[in-house]
């Protein structure tokens, strides 16, 4: 599995979770730049190692992007509105989604990013800070995305007995736990 200290990693919303989430990658000694709305949010993760950017153009230049923002609308306007990350015509490689949004909404953000030659993985998270910061996060993604979810959540960065479970279908009864130790 890749090791995303190799990557340069960007990070858009610092919430309870996002905070927590950024904040790991961070401890990991990932190369992480952050943007929030609100700055402020934002800059204590500055002791962790991350860099505050001002402006959501600064995470072009990144690899891999990360959202956890509160509504599709606002990953839309993040990712590929008039100020957004791929604004300028650059974008990173991979955007990793963790918004609760509606099914057209993140077809026609994907969409919008395979303009740009960006791969989009919708990847929700279960679980609160506390979990996080334990290393027991949740994260679910379609099967078909797999492969993808190996590259960017790889065992170093969690702790032992962590989870990522991936639906095959919309049945619960087909959920496949990986990371299990």
């Amino acid at each position: 599995m890749a090791d995303l200290k190799q990557h340069k990693l960007g990070w858009i919303g610092i919430g309870h979770m996002g905070y927590a989430m950024a904040e790991r990658l961070a401890h990991a000694g990932c190369d992480l730049a952050v943007w929030n709305c609100t700055r402020a949010k934002a800059e204590p993760l500055a002791a962790s190692g991350a860099h505050v950017v001002d402006v959501l153009t600064d995470l072009a230049a990144c690899d891999i992007v990360f959202t956890m923002v509160s509504t599709g609308k606002d990953v839309k306007e993040v990712l590929v509105g008039t100020h957004s990350v791929t604004s300028t015509g650059k974008a990173p490689q991979i955007v990793v989604d963790s918004t609760p949004m509606a099914l057209a909404e993140s077809a026609d953000i994907r969409a919008k990013l395979a303009e740009h030659g960006v791969q989009f993985l919708a990847a929700l998270v279960s679980d609160n800070a506390h979990v996080i910061k334990a290393g027991k996060l949740t994260v679910v993604a379609c099967t078909r995305c797999g492969w993808m979810l190996n590259r960017l959540f790889p065992p170093p960065l969690w702790r032992r007995g962590s989870t990522v479970a991936l639906y095959r279908g919309r049945r619960a009864r087909d959920v496949e736990h990986w990371g299990s130790s």
